[in-house]
C-alpha cells in the first residue's frame, strides 16, 4: 500500500463515514461488499458510483482527505411517439 496511513471522512446523502487506507484498498478491490453509514447498510457498488461533489486535502496533514458525495442523477431517456 503507497500511503497506508491516509483517510478519508465522507459526507454522502446516507450520512458521514470515514474510510482508512486499508478500507479503501478493499472497496476497491471488490472485497468489502458493504459500508455502514449511521443506520443504513450501503452497498460497495452503490457507494462507489456516488459522484464526488466536493474535496479537499487537509493542509497540516496531508493523509487526510475531506470529501462530500451525492448519488448519481437518474438520467431518463425521453419517449418520442409519431
Amino acid at each position: 500500500m503507497e500511503c497506508p496511513e491516509s483517510e478519508a471522512e465522507i459526507r454522502t446523502p446516507d450520512g458521514d463515514i470515514r474510510l482508512t487506507a486499508e478500507q479503501g484498498q478493499q472497496l476497491l478491490n471488490g472485497t468489502l461488499k458493504s459500508l455502514i453509514i449511521g443506520d443504513t447498510v450501503i452497498s460497495a457498488e452503490d457507494f462507489l458510483e456516488q459522484e464526488i461533489t466536493h474535496i479537499r486535502q487537509d493542509l497540516f496533514h496531508e493523509e487526510h482527505f475531506q470529501m462530500k458525495t451525492m448519488r448519481p442523477e437518474e438520467t431518463i431517456a425521453p419517449i418520442m411517439s409519431m
